[in-house]
């Protein structure tokens, strides 16, 4: 099994992004399907079904209030060609639940990339640069989003391509202990 991490937006969030993805930058690349939107919060990779427990077992233990970050950027990672909204800012617990998620995956002895944590949606791959898009057009994406429970996802592949199934979902706690 594949599994990682996410923040899962609201269908009415997910098709406003599709909605926007559509009519701004539609032609490139190989767009992820809006179904599949999600913030990464820890990318896990093959786990076998011995190791499911360990992970839903660390998932019961995060304190978190909900999350809420605003996507007003769109940038370009060129070496896994992904296009993507990101923020300027957002919530420090977004970065302390990942952190979390992130070191509890090292401790259980999963290999989990160190690198700095960057929030972001990915709208398509296969996109090797930034596209030309107008400055204009950048500040009509200025999408609030709150999350209010976090997800472990399966990464399943199929001929009708990959499809993202939600395993366990814990909910953010409004008022931490």
């Amino acid at each position: 099994m594949r599994l990682f991490f996410a923040l899962s937006p609201s269908q009415d969030k997910k098709q406003q992004i599709e909605q926007w993805r559509q009519q701004h930058i539609a032609s490139l690349g190989r767009p992820v399907q809006s179904a599949n939107y999600h913030v990464t919060l820890a990318f896990i990779g093959q786990v076998t079904p011995s190791q499911l427990p360990s992970l839903i077992a660390l998932a019961n233990n995060i304190d978190s209030p909900p999350i809420h970050m605003t996507l007003n950027t769109l940038q370009c990672w060129p070496k896994p060609k992904v296009l993507f909204l990101g923020c300027q800012h957002s919530d420090t617990p977004i970065y302390q639940l990942a952190e979390q998620l992130q070191q509890g995956c090292r401790q259980l002895g999963f290999d989990i990339i160190e690198r700095q944590y960057v929030p972001h949606l990915t709208l398509c791959r296969n996109t090797a640069h930034l596209p030309d898009v107008d400055d204009k057009i950048i500040k009509t994406l200025n999408l609030s989003l709150s999350f209010f429970d976090f997800c472990l996802y399966q990464s399943v592949s199929s001929e009708q391509g990959v499809r993202y199934d939600v395993l366990h979902r814990w909910l953010l706690s409004a008022q931490q202990t």
